[in-house]
C-alpha cells in the first residue's frame, strides 16, 4: 500500500504503509512541511524531533510559495538517525541569506557538517584526519535543489555537492587513516554556532542511507521539481 505524501500529515515512520518513493530505493527520510506540521513520511525512517525553539511553518501560495519550515540557529529538528557510511541528501530550500546549517552532526573530535556560506563548507573531521569541499554560491532569496552526497564506507572517502538549480558543483577525496566508526545522530538546521545561525526555509528533504545511482538521482530532483511546479514554482 502506498499513499500520497502531498496529500496526508500522517507519520508513517514506524509504519509499514507510506508513500510510493520516486527511486528505486526507499529513503530513510521523506520530509515536506506543511502549513502547520512536520513528519517523516518514510517508512523506513524515524520520527523527528524539535531541537530548540520549535520552528515557524506557513503555507504554500500557489504561484508565490512553496510551504515551508523556518529554521536556523536554536530552531531544527533531530533526525533520529544516525550519520550513515554512505548517504545521498537532497535538499529543496529557499535561502534566506548565506550563512546557515543545512544539516549537521556532533562528532568527537571533529565535525560533520553540510552548511551554506558565500563559500560553501561541507566537511567531515574526524580526528586528525578530513575532507572539506567548498564552493561559491551567490544567488540566494530562490527556491533551489542541492544534492550532498558522502562515503565514507572505506578509508577513501569521498565528499560531493551539487546545486541543480544554479549548476555549482565540487566534490573532492581524500584518504583517511582509518575507516571512521561513527555513532551520531543528525540534526537539520539546527546549531549553537552563532556565527552561522541565519535562518532558511525548508521546503523538503529526502535522506537515503546510500549513494543513489544516476537514474535515481535524476528521478528524485525531477519528483522534487515537479512537486515544487505543484505550486507554480520553478526551483
Amino acid at each position: 500500500m502506498s499513499v500520497s505524501l502531498t496529500v496526508n500529515d500522517a507519520d508513517y515512520s514506524a509504519n509499514a504503509v507510506g508513500w510510493e518513493a520516486p527511486t528505486t530505493v526507499q529513503p530513510k527520510l521523506a520530509f515536506l512541511p506543511t502549513s502547520s506540521t512536520f513528519k517523516n513520511l518514510s517508512p523506513a525512517g524515524n520520527p523527528l524531533t524539535v531541537l530548540g525553539t520549535a520552528p515557524t511553518f506557513t503555507a504554500g501560495v500557489k504561484g508565490t510559495s512553496l510551504p515551508g519550515c523556518t529554521l536556523g540557529g536554536a530552531s531544527g529538528f533531530a533526525t533520529n538517525m544516525n550519520l550513515p557510511p554512505q548517504s545521498t541528501v537532497l535538499v529543496l530550500s529557499k535561502s534566506i541569506s548565506a550563512l546557515y546549517n543545512v544539516l549537521g552532526a556532533s562528532i568527537p573530535s571533529g565535525e560533520f557538517l553540510y552548511g551554506m556560506r558565500p563559500n560553501v563548507n561541507n566537511a567531515l573531521i574526524v580526528g586528525s584526519d578530513n575532507i572539506i569541499v567548498n564552493a561559491t554560491e551567490s544567488v540566494f532569496n530562490s527556491y533551489q535543489i542541492k544534492a550532498f552526497t558522502l562515503d565514507f564506507s572505506t578509508v577513501n572517502v569521498a565528499l560531493a555537492y551539487k546545486n541543480l538549480t544554479t549548476g555549482i558543483i565540487a566534490s573532492g577525496a581524500k584518504t583517511f587513516s582509518a575507516v571512521p566508526s561513527l555513532s551520531t545522530t543528525m540534526n537539520i538546521g539546527y546549531t549553537t554556532d552563532t556565527t552561522i545561525s541565519a535562518t532558511w526555509e525548508l521546503n523538503g528533504m529526502l535522506i537515503y542511507d546510500s549513494i543513489l545511482s544516476a537514474d535515481d538521482m535524476n528521478s528524485a530532483v525531477a519528483w522534487l521539481r515537479q512537486y515544487a511546479q505543484a505550486y507554480g514554482i520553478s526551483a
